[in-house]
């Protein structure tokens, strides 16, 4: 009861998705109860909405909504609370008080009513980051590049993009992995086993070398990834940051992860996404494809700006040919195709292979995208991701982890 949300903001059971999504662009939630009558009978999520169909506007909250729900009293302990969004995978529970809805608790919540705690206590206050292994290179680039690096990561296929990159922009490259760590421990003096860290930096040391461009690397002990990377980001004055990305959300709460969704909305510079596909994928083919779909705005420009980049890591002459797409409904009737064919004039002037324009009508952004990656063979797909309104792109059938998560092709995903 100390600890939840009992200002709740909830949704009726016949209200349309439409409303819904409404008010998910005005709230910071991403999840609701679902009350009639002063009655709790359901909780709505961001996960529920992938179950329609984005074109049907008259879906009620009542069709999609889940019914049988995990509550807790208000005089729940909160390692009992932790124990159900643990073992249930959920972000938030109802909390009821005589079968009564009186408020919800999240994970926020409670990692907020730890941390307040906390600041009573000197000596558990978190601590900052320490660094335990650092190497530098010759400061000879024109900018820098920050790749973060987790152990699920296949290293030597971000390696290959991060080289074409850096030669492509006469970059730098900064490689770090984070060693997260408990929060009542201090980096500074908690011991950590780094050998396959090491030897993952030795590596990538090794590579650059071998591919002549100036690489830095750094072993990280602390807490929360995500302001480590933004503490780098901001200190070195990082130009560009590459990530890779893997099918495993934290929770319903996020559109990718917790980490990445904090960077897409807050980092202050040019972010790069990459889902890695099949060994016949991107950077391990060049007999496929490329497909960049296509709506306008900076980060379409920039995905086109870069495609010079991607095509050089195969290095010879021979290269994918490029298949700029546009996808539009089959309600409208006048078409803008003039950024669709400004962007096919550029790429020729900059590319050495075949670029070819692509329009089809679909009323659905994701299923049109999916055929066509398999109809040209694509090896790599370039998205663009927008930082604002991204539960709305959802959708609408036009955030990028939509298709991502279908393609089992190599997707990268930019941020400009």
């Amino acid at each position: 009861f100390d600890v939840m949300q009992s200002q709740v903001e909830t949704v009726s059971s016949n209200q349309t998705i439409t409303e819904l999504l409404e008010l998910m662009t005005v709230s910071h939630h991403r999840g609701f109860p679902v009350v009639d009558d002063s009655r709790l009978v359901g909780i709505i999520t961001q996960s529920d909405l992938v179950k329609v169909d984005s074109t049907n506007t008259k879906v009620t909250v009542d069709e999609i909504m889940t019914r049988n729900l995990i509550t807790v009293k208000a005089n729940a302990s909160l390692s009992d609370v932790m124990y159900l969004l643990n073992h249930y995978q959920l972000s938030r529970l109802p909390v009821l008080e005589d079968n009564r809805l009186v408020g919800i608790i999240t994970r926020t919540d409670i990692i907020r009513a730890e941390v307040n705690e906390l600041k009573g206590d000197s000596s558990f206050k978190p601590q900052p980051a320490y660094t335990i292994y650092q190497t530098c290179s010759p400061a000879i680039g024109k900018g820098c590049m920050l790749v973060p690096v987790a152990k699920e990561d296949d290293f030597r296929g971000l390696f290959k993009i991060a080289l074409a990159i850096a030669k492509y922009y006469q970059y730098e490259i900064e490689f770090v992995q984070v060693i997260k760590i408990p929060k009542h421990q201090d980096p500074r003096t908690t011991k950590v086993d780094m050998r396959e860290s090491r030897h993952l930096m030795h590596n990538l040391e090794r590579m650059g070398r071998k591919g002549k461009v100036s690489v830095h690397t750094k072993i990280i002990v602390g807490h929360y990834r995500s302001k480590i990377v933004m503490d780098i980001v901001k200190t070195r004055h990082i130009n560009l940051l590459l990530m890779g990305w893997e099918q495993n959300r934290d929770s319903a709460d996020f559109i990718f992860s917790r980490l990445i969704d904090n960077l897409i909305n807050q980092v202050p510079c040019e972010l790069i996404l990459v889902k890695l596909g099949n060994g016949q994928s991107y950077p391990n083919g060049g007999k496929g494809s490329f497909l960049v779909p296509t709506a306008g705005g900076p980060n379409a420009e920039e995905g086109l700006k870069l495609l010079p980049a991607f095509l050089g890591v195969y290095g010879g002459e021979k290269f994918p040919p490029v298949y700029l797409t546009k996808v539009h409904s089959p309600e409208q009737t006048n078409i803008d195709l003039r950024n669709l064919h400004l962007g096919v004039k550029k790429l020729r002037n900059l590319v050495k292979t075949e670029v070819q324009p692509l329009i089809i009508s679909s009323p659905s952004v994701i299923s049109a995208i999916l055929h066509l990656a398999q109809s040209q063979n694509s090896e790599l797909v370039i998205l663009g991701a927008s930082r604002e309104s991204l539960l709305q792109q959802a959708w609408y059938g036009n955030i990028p982890e939509s298709i991502a998560s279908k393609l089992n092709t190599t997707v990268i995903i930019i941020r400009a």
